[in-house]
């Protein structure tokens, strides 16, 4: 897994519904970063195409149990939020995403 990849990993998309202040400038940062590493890129895919495959946004993994309600499976809990189908990358497109992460350099820094 190269750098750029495992920086999207591990970037908490959460981080905006923090309390903490620190914890979300943070986060901010962490977002700027992965943005000046994107526009480093000739990258044909979106910033948030990206951030929804390393997620596992895909639509195979959710299952529509409330119209326009998409919600990832098994649905164990009660409390889960849903997504709407906008939000999820088609299979095919997550496998495009994958198969350009694999091609390039390790080396990308912000």
């Amino acid at each position: 897994m190269g750098k750029f990849e495992n920086a999207l990993r591990s970037h908490d998309r959460y981080y905006c519904y923090s309390d903490d202040h620190r914890y979300w400038m943070a986060g901010e940062r962490e977002l700027s970063a992965l943005k000046k590493m994107h526009g480093k890129l000739d990258c044909p895919y979106e910033l948030q195409q990206l951030l929804q495959h390393v997620n596992g946004m895909v639509v195979g993994q959710f299952v529509e149990e409330e119209p326009g309600n998409w919600y990832r499976q098994p649905h164990l809990y009660k409390n889960m939020a849903p997504v709407t189908f906008d939000e999820l990358l088609s299979r095919e497109k997550s496998e495009e995403i994958q198969e350009w992460l694999l091609k390039f350099d390790t080396d990308i820094t912000p």
